[in-house]
Order: C-alpha cells, then sequence, then structure tokens
C-alpha cells in the first residue's frame, strides 16, 4: 500500500458517515464541512498525517474543479455578463480589505507576511491552500485560517440571508 493510504482509508471510513448525518441535518456545505471537521479531530488524535499525498491531493482538486465546472451551463455563462462588472469590483474590494487585514495581521502578530496575506484574503479554502504551498508560505496555517472563515460563513450566513429574505417574503405575499 502506498505510504498514508490506511490513513486516508481511516478518514474516509469516518468522514463519509458525518457527511451523511450533515446532509441529514441540513449542514450547509455538508461534504465538504465534514471532511474538514472530520479530518481536523482525527488527525491530530490519532491518524497524524503530516499532509495527504501529492496524487491525492491533485486528484481532490481536480474531481472539485470538475463538481464547479459541470454546474457551468450555456444560460449561466450568458448571465455572467450582467454581473461581470459588480463581481470585478467586489473581488477588487474584497483583495483589497482582505490585503489590509493581512498586513495588520502580519504587524500585530508572529505570522510572516506571506501566510497573513494569503490567510487573510478571500479565496476558496482549496485554491489558497494550494497557493500558499506554491508561494512558500504556511500552508497549514493558512488552511486553518480559511477553515474557520468557512465554518463561520456556513454558519452565520443562512441565518443573515434567511433574515434578510424573510421580510420580502411578506411583503410578495401580503
Amino acid at each position: 500500500l502506498p505510504e498514508g493510504s490506511l490513513m486516508m482509508a481511516i478518514l474516509l471510513a469516518g468522514g463519509i458517515p458525518l457527511a451523511a448525518a450533515f446532509l441529514a441535518w441540513k449542514v450547509p456545505a455538508a461534504e465538504i464541512l465534514a471532511g474538514i471537521v472530520f479530518t481536523a479531530v482525527a488527525n491530530p488524535l490519532f491518524v497524524h498525517l503530516e499532509s495527504i499525498p501529492t496524487e491525492w491531493q491533485v486528484f481532490s482538486m481536480w474531481i472539485i474543479g470538475t463538481a464547479i465546472g459541470a454546474q457551468m451551463t450555456r444560460e449561466a455563462m450568458r448571465s455572467i455578463r450582467e454581473f461581470s462588472v459588480m463581481s470585478l469590483v467586489l473581488t477588487v474590494v474584497l483583495i483589497g480589505i482582505g490585503l489590509v487585514l493581512g498586513w495588520l495581521l502580519f504587524r500585530t502578530t508572529s505570522l510572516d507576511l506571506m501566510t497573513a496575506l494569503i490567510g487573510s484574503c478571500p479565496g476558496a479554502l482549496e485554491a489558497m491552500i494550494i497557493l500558499a504551498g506554491a508561494m512558500g508560505a504556511d500552508a497549514p496555517m493558512v488552511a486553518a485560517m480559511h477553515t474557520a472563515r468557512l465554518v463561520i460563513v456556513m454558519v452565520v450566513l443562512p441565518l443573515l440571508v434567511r433574515r434578510a429574505v424573510r421580510p420580502r417574503e411578506t411583503e410578495t405575499a401580503g
């Protein structure tokens, strides 16, 4: 067996049932959060993987990319034009805020500048971890920062969206 395969099998054996439970409980992003939560708890306690094999990383990123890409349709691509300018503005603003927050984090903590910047800027968890590794930042710290952000967003955002949408639904019903 390739190195780490047994431990990866343990993580899958525990993560898949947790994902099923998260789906049943209607937890947002249940599949990804289940893997993050189970591995974050299991790894320090008994698995002790430094990282997963490179082949597993590449394959998992390809699967995630394929799942996202498969959702694109011609209609979705056409509708992007309508929102492209606002999306560009929003992206630039969020990156700017992330850079400012990262610089402040660098100045007030022991984090190196690269880790603080990548950890503070917006982006998908997987992409930011890959970027951190490629740029020589502390990838586990960036993973922890973005995981915390992801969990907070997944818990808080549904509550905020429900609250924002509820008054409009009552207005249109009345």
